[in-house]
């Protein structure tokens, strides 16, 4: 069915009213800056932009109808991990899909071969596909040393012996992952783009001329400037966070990113504590003085991490709120102070702008892991909207 008219019949149907106490707002002028960014890194290659879990946390739909903006000359690919993500994609643009990771043999009938890009890295997925008999366009992953997925040296010949054997099987493109990037020392990734341009030579001796020739990821882009690759793929860039260390010598290329994830939630009661009260479970919070405290539907069931309690602080405009007391499945109590706030008052749980202390950074630092972590973890039931 045509995209327009999915949209049209969906346009018929009722909508619900309800309004969510918790939203994570997606600001679509952040993500298009942070891509003519990167594309200004690269301007000579095709960035795909990979929006695998759910977009990073951000929300699949929300973030492929913000990639609509641009043209599918500009934008011609989007990736994705797995085929519940590409149904979403597919329903959402009407742009080319190139889908990362393999699946069972018995799903690939289920891609449209006019608009997918399949990563084949294995001879029992090539195998599987010439027996289908259907034309696909397929990027050939090369191991170059992550040792998670892709052909080698010592099978990679026997790869393209077999797609001699149909006509159906079209290389459009070659592709490996790089393996630590994102550090200050590029030894290793240097390493991986050499193993790469031998293993990729290898393929253009066998008769093949793909269009994708993609290694890097979003802390590569700013390192790898090899005339061979004419593709590379972004995820974290994108969203907004620098990918690299900040003692790497190309930091710099992306202080100018701009996050764009916005997490709000609403005050859902107000209780006032009097001195030697009590806050929260394990009775492990005392107020010293009179209080007022708001609490929050949210917590770590929309995945935020339990050990944010006390060391984090949330905002309503510029205040800023301390969380008291332990951290509850769904709930969590800020102090307001002095404050006039009331019930269904909206409080900022995570913030793009980094001066403040309530942002992705500041909760990495708290449970000692990496935005990617923190991002898709992000529980999918919270509503997304675009501004």
């Amino acid at each position: 069915m045509f995209l327009w008219l999915k949209k049209w019949i969906k346009s018929l149907l009722p909508t619900s009213s309800y309004e969510s106490l918790n939203v994570i707002e997606i600001k679509k002028d952040h993500i298009i800056h942070n891509f003519r960014h990167i594309q200004s890194l690269q301007p000579h290659q095709t960035i795909i932009p990979v929006v695998k879990s759910n977009a990073y946390g951000h929300g699949l739909p929300q973030i492929c109808t913000i990639l609509n903006t641009f043209s599918n000359k500009e934008l011609p690919l989007i990736a994705v991990d797995s085929y519940p993500e590409y149904q979403i994609v597919a329903d959402t643009t009407d742009k080319n899909i190139l889908v990362l990771w393999e699946t069972l043999s018995s799903n690939y009938h289920l891609y449209n071969p006019s608009r997918t890009h399949l990563a084949v890295g294995t001879l029992g997925v090539l195998q599987a596909l010439i027996k289908k008999k259907k034309h696909r366009n397929i990027h050939l992953f090369l191991n170059t040393g992550m040792n998670r997925e892709g052909f080698q040296e010592n099978n990679l010949q026997e790869a393209l012996t077999l797609l001699k054997t149909t006509n159906q099987l079209h290389i459009i493109g070659v592709m490996s992952h790089l393996a630590n990037a994102d550090m200050s020392d590029n030894s290793f990734t240097t390493s991986q783009v050499d193993r790469f341009k031998n293993l990729y030579q290898t393929t253009i001796d066998a008769g093949h001329t793909p269009s994708y020739v993609h290694i890097a990821n979003s802390a590569g882009i700013s390192k790898i400037n090899d005339p061979i690759f004419t593709a590379s793929r972004t995820g974290l860039a994108m969203y907004g966070y620098n990918p690299l260390e900040t003692d790497d010598a190309h930091y710099s290329s992306y202080t100018w990113l701009q996050p764009a994830l916005r997490l709000t939630s609403t005050i859902t009661s107000l209780q006032h504590l009097q001195p030697g009260e009590w806050a929260s479970y394990g009775l492990n919070r005392k107020t010293e003085k009179p209080a007022t405290l708001a609490t929050l539907p949210i917590w770590y069931n929309e995945s935020l991490p339990r050990l944010a309690g006390e060391w984090y602080t949330v905002y309503h405009k510029n205040n800023e709120l301390p969380l008291r007391g332990r951290i509850c499945m769904n709930l969590c109590s800020c102090d307001i102070g002095d404050l006039p706030l009331h019930i269904g008052d909206q409080i900022e749980i995570i913030w793009w702008d980094e001066t403040k202390n309530n942002t992705i950074t500041q909760l990495n630092t708290i449970h000692n892991t990496i935005p990617y972590v923190t991002l898709t973890s992000l529980n999918s039931s919270i509503k997304r909207i675009i501004i």
